[in-house]
């Protein structure tokens, strides 16, 4: 089932319509209330995912390949439509920024995708401006003002649980001058202070100092299911003083454990469903280049 919200304007602002998707073994609970006119909704792609996106429908064909043309362009997607993550009573198009995204004309529709899934319990509010329109043969749309919709992606409830399903590389024996670690998620994870929960400590169960690049970006794609976490460069890299001061982050010969604890909170606002321990070793440095052939 997809979940999907629609709101309309006939004059001024009207309240948008707050869409509760209730993410259950069940499938997702789905309302949606229209007008005539331009509609604007969100959708689930696919529903089961953390992925919504924003349409736009019933725009005049004419302008609609206008826009398409416009986005090929030139940056008119923001100005057309714009979704905000809102904040209080903070009035959304005059405080907040718009969120990043990709804009495309898709079918009969304008429809928008968020750079990054959506977090639980955020209001956000798609706003459509139809005088905004490139000219055309036809009127903008039976709206005079702009077209909005609200929507909520509420806390899941507790027993589904997020858990990490792998940390790679995946061998037992790792070489002193490792780089990185990807930790796979089974979800969408929050973002934000992910370092509290990640811990290196040696065999003796003492915890390594600043192991990691703690950087504000945080390496994730685009799911929010993979994370890179990069060991100190300035640790590994030869003739640099951490290396020479402080000394390697892994030291051949030894035993680690890689500790990911379970208070993490995922998309939903949920800690894991539990935590997770990869133990390995730790080889000679592997200086070698590859060799292509």
């Amino acid at each position: 089932m997809r979940p999907t919200v629609s709101g309309t304007m006939a004059a001024g602002w009207v309240a948008g319509v707050l869409l509760m998707v209730c993410l259950g073994a069940s499938g997702a609970a789905e309302r949606s209330v229209s007008g005539p006119g331009i509609t604007v909704r969100w959708a689930a792609e696919p529903p089961d995912t953390n992925r919504f996106f924003v349409e736009v429908s019933g725009i005049d064909r004419s302008r609609l390949s206008q826009v398409r043309e416009g986005l090929a362009t030139t940056s008119t997607g923001p100005d057309l439509l714009a979704v905000y993550a809102e904040q209080g009573d903070v009035v959304a198009d005059l405080w907040i920024p718009p969120m990043v995204g990709t804009y495309r004309v898709q079918a009969d529709a304008l429809r928008f995708d968020p750079q990054f899934p959506l977090q639980s319990g955020v209001t956000y509010r798609a706003v459509f401006q139809p005088d905004r329109l490139p000219g055309g043969t036809g009127a903008p749309s039976a709206a005079s003002g702009p077209v909005s919709s609200v929507f909520k992606l509420p806390v899941r409830p507790p027993g589904s649980g997020t858990v990490i399903r792998q940390i790679f590389p995946s061998a037992g024996m790792l070489p002193e001058n490792l780089l990185k670690f990807y930790v796979q998620f089974s979800a969408p994870m929050s973002r934000g202070h992910i370092y509290e929960h990640i811990h290196l400590r040696d065999a003796a169960g003492k915890e390594v100092d600043l192991p990691f690049l703690e950087i504000d970006e945080e390496l994730w794609d685009t799911t929010l299911t993979r994370l890179t976490l990069f060991i100190d460069p300035g640790r590994i890299k030869r003739g640099v003083k951490p290396l020479e001061e402080v000394g390697p982050a892994l030291q051949e010969g030894r035993r680690y454990t890689l500790t990911i604890d379970p208070a993490w909170k995922d998309g939903t606002g949920n800690p894991l469903r539990e935590g997770f321990q990869k133990t390995f070793g730790v080889g000679p440095p592997d200086r070698e280049p590859p060799d292509p052939a």
